[in-house]
This record gives structure tokens, C-alpha cells and sequence, in this order.
């Protein structure tokens, strides 16, 4: 619906994302799949605001910024 109105992919945005429990960090794997199937679809656009080193550091790897052209690192002190 919003693609259609406005000609664009919407953008989902994870913010406090490095608020995400160790344990569960089988769930940022799992959204970062999903992000780079619906980016190669052109479904929508997804945004991690992250600023926890080991987590950024887990994004990280090969085929993201293929997908994606670039990220946006937020880093709060």
C-alpha cells in the first residue's frame, strides 16, 4: 500500500537494537536474513540503529553492504 502510494519502499527501523540479550542473538540473525531478502525484493528498506560494538560487529560481514550500498552507524556515547 505505501509502495504503491508513494512510489518507494517503506522503511523499518530497529532502533535500540543493542538492547538485544545475548541469548537471543539468534534473533538479530534472523532479522538480518529477513532484511537482505525483502532489500534484494525491493519489498522495504531495514535500518538497525546499533551502537554496542559486539552487536555491529555480528552485523557485519560480506554481503551486507552489497545489498544494502551503504549503512547509517549510529554511535551514542
Amino acid at each position: 500500500m505505501y509502495k504503491k502510494k508513494y512510489n518507494k519502499p517503506p522503511v523499518i527501523v530497529y532502533d535500540n537494537f543493542n538492547q538485544i540479550d545475548n541469548n537471543y542473538l539468534k534473533i538479530l540473525d534472523i532479522l538480518k536474513e529477513d532484511a537482505k531478502d525483502n532489500a534484494d525484493d525491493r519489498e522495504y528498506i531495514t535500518v538497525f540503529v546499533i551502537n554496542k560494538e559486539s552487536i555491529l560487529k555480528r552485523m557485519e560481514c560480506k554481503y551486507l553492504t552489497r545489498l544494502f550500498g551503504f549503512f547509517i552507524y549510529i554511535f551514542m556515547d
